[in-house]
């Protein structure tokens, strides 16, 4: 291709091997006071001479009603594949989990694969995309509970390294070793009906969880660790405290009615506000951290929620 002014267009993959390839360059940054006129339009790389595009593959197999099934990706000069897009199943199945199976039915359902960390070369989309296998990905679709997953794979890994379940914030992280067993569960919010479940009740009947945990707004976190054996063990849960007694607010057994005298909601409100603070800790009650950024910022830097890259700005 010539060293000329252009910009991707588009190039398209077919099942017999050939490719079909338009105008891979982006215009460079023209010096200032020079003749714009006919200039083609920058793109999304803002950096002079960077190309970028879109193109589409057609997969080989067709679904039962024989629609042709495509995958339409973008990419750029800098890293290669940068997001893929499509409504068939079969791409890159080796990604598939259980889980997946169990994600809303019917029929164009999205599918969406991201690539956060190593450039990933235009050649990986060959071959119904199994050259993804060798970079760190992120498989996302939605579930029949409505919530997005996102699942983490390691360059190579047959099993991802974490799984996130998502509304508009991050509701439940699952991490895994890499024989793909889980080893633990992070819960920030309440539980879906149809979509995860959580028994706290239990842990509470054992004698293990000795107050109210929050299960709902900010701070609600709850940590579950897993051992070799599957074992599941509460390990950390936050709850709220009255400043005057330095005591758990809450009543527990929350499934029994609170004996005290109840406040207008307007009256709960505003002593929630100045008498009211946030604590986290062992289901025990022995405190770890205090306040909501402190919590946060606990949560990032012990247990890694919510800090693992999903896609580059824009992705």
């Amino acid at each position: 291709m010539e060293e000329v002014p252009s910009q991707v267009t588009g190039y398209n993959y077919y099942p017999d091997g050939s490719v079909e390839v338009v105008d891979m360059r982006r215009p460079k940054t023209l010096s200032a006071g020079k003749d714009t006129t006919g200039t083609l339009p920058a793109g999304g790389d803002e950096r002079s001479g960077a190309w970028t595009g879109q193109g589409v593959v057609y997969l080989k197999e067709g679904g039962a009603d024989h629609t042709v099934r495509e995958v339409h990706f973008d990419s750029n000069e800098e890293h290669g594949l940068v997001r893929l897009k499509s409504y068939s199943a079969a791409i890159a199945a080796f990604d598939m989990t259980p889980i997946f199976s169990q994600r809303a039915s019917g029929h164009n359902q999205e599918l969406r694969y991201t690539f956060p960390a190593e450039a990933v070369p235009l050649r990986a989309a060959g071959d119904q995309f199994s050259g993804i296998v060798g970079y760190t990905r992120v498989r996302n679709y939605q579930h029949q509970s409505g919530q997005r997953i996102f699942e983490i794979f390691s360059p190579g890994a047959k099993h991802p390294r974490e799984r996130q379940w998502r509304t508009l914030d991050l509701n439940r992280q699952e991490n895994y070793d890499a024989s793909g067993k889980l080893t633990r569960v992070i819960l920030s919010g309440p539980v879906p009906a149809d979509g995860y479940t959580e028994n706290l009740r239990t842990y509470a009947g054992k004698g293990v969880l000795k107050l109210t945990p929050l299960t709902n707004g900010y701070s609600s976190y709850r940590v579950y660790d897993y051992d070799a054996a599957g074992k599941e063990t509460l390990s950390f849960v936050c709850w709220r405290y009255e400043v005057s007694t330095n005591k758990p607010y809450a009543h527990f057994p929350w499934w029994e009615p609170d004996p005290r005298p109840k406040r207008s909601r307007e009256a709960e409100l505003q002593y929630g506000r100045t008498q009211v603070g946030t604590r986290c800790g062992t289901p025990d009650g022995k405190m770890i951290v205090e306040g909501m950024g402190p919590v946060k910022k606990l949560m990032e830097t012990k247990y890694g929620f919510g800090t693992a890259k999903l896609g580059f700005p824009g992705g």
